[in-house]
């Protein structure tokens, strides 16, 4: 009896270990599957954390207005992979894919690392040089209250979607809070002399013809004095070089104050862009605090005079982003990538007014 008990044991304990070792190895291989890591180049104003024991490598500590840190650092997808992708836009840009139940001990093609500016300036030169000849560089400006972290995995969704190399500037946002907007606007404002000057040596090295700069939410305001400063210190250069693309998405900006320097805004690009959603809430609680005047990516009462100025595109995305203030990837792939050719858009494209483009 004791015997048989013994056998029953054993085979239900050899049954479970087999059953054990099924399961790792399929939870290995689901692992290991539709994982992409991609190596985010990025310049940000924050300080180094010395002790990233929460994978923060960098904090909320504003450096020094003029300074700013280089690196690179590679962030893993989960649900993408680099064979999906089929294209040759992606040679080039050290995307690799993570395989087995210990990703962090395979090798990545380009190490997380940091960098001088020189040393920054021409590895992404390289890279967009080097590449399809269609292929932008893309420079992100974030949003408000984004950390680091938060940032640089935006930035990686955008290299994914647009098979292209994206530059991150993550400017020193904290948050989200209430209290904290107020905190963000005055980061925002002490550091937009520090990415203009960033942006000048950037476009020294990369032709602007070959950078297509997207911002989202507060990050435009960097881009609208970036720009406006821009004009202002060239304007007499009727033969100054323009950016391919310039996109503000959900632009928390002063509507109001962004028609009036349009015109020296779109001076420096080739095509300038306005997302547009009246719904969006985070534009709609800026508008308040604000005194109530309306926000870039929100214009109510700004619309026609936006569009009277014949320098911008705007495109009304409200029937995707209803309520919402994410950045709108897939509308933004559309946009750039069309004028490259060959590429099949993924929303329709409907002219409601000079200007004035509904996607749906």
């Amino acid at each position: 009896m004791e015997r048989q008990m013994n056998n029953k044991f054993l085979e239900y304990f050899g049954q479970s270990l087999i059953l054990s070792l099924l399961f790792l190895v399929f939870c290995s291989q689901a692992y290991a599957q539709d994982k992409l890591a991609i190596p985010v180049y990025f310049v940000t104003d924050r300080a180094l954390v010395s002790n990233a024991s929460t994978g923060e490598d960098y904090g909320d500590t504003q450096l020094d207005q003029g300074k700013v840190n280089f690196g690179v650092k590679n962030i893993v997808l989960v649900g993408k992979d680099i064979a999906s992708s089929g294209s040759d836009r992606i040679t080039g840009l050290g995307w690799w894919a993570p395989s087995g139940i210990a990703p962090a001990n395979q090798r990545p093609v380009v190490p997380n690392s940091t960098f001088t500016e020189d040393d920054m300036i021409s590895k992404i030169t390289e890279i967009v040089l080097s590449g399809d000849s269609k292929r932008p560089l893309i420079l992100f400006v974030h949003g408000c209250c984004q950390p680091f972290k938060d940032s640089i995995e935006t930035a990686a969704n955008l290299e994914r979607a647009f098979e292209a190399p994206v530059l991150l500037y993550s400017w020193c946002s904290i948050g989200p809070t209430e209290r904290e907007y107020r905190e963000n606007e005055l980061r925002q404002r002490g550091g937009s002399g520090t990415f203009y000057n960033f942006l000048s040596r950037l476009e020294a090295k990369v032709p602007p013809e070959k950078i297509v700069i997207v911002a989202h939410s507060m990050g435009n305001r960097f881009v609208h004095e970036a720009l406006k400063t821009r004009q202002w210190n060239r304007g007499s250069n009727s033969a100054c070089p323009k950016f391919r693309d310039v996109i503000f998405a959900c632009a928390d900006v002063n509507a109001g104050d962004f028609a009036k320097d349009e015109h020296n805004i779109a001076f420096s690009c080739d095509r300038l862009v306005i997302t547009k959603n009246n719904t969006d809430p985070a534009l709609m609680l800026s508008k308040v605090q604000r005194g109530f005047y309306d926000r870039l990516g929100a214009p109510i009462f700004s619309l026609n005079r936006l569009l009277a100025g014949n320098d911008a595109e705007v495109y009304d995305i409200e029937n995707l982003y209803r309520g919402d203030h994410k950045l709108p990837i897939p509308v933004l792939v559309d946009l750039v990538r069309n004028r490259e050719g060959g590429w099949q858009r993924k929303y329709g494209y409907f002219q409601k007014k000079p200007h004035l483009i509904e996607v749906r």
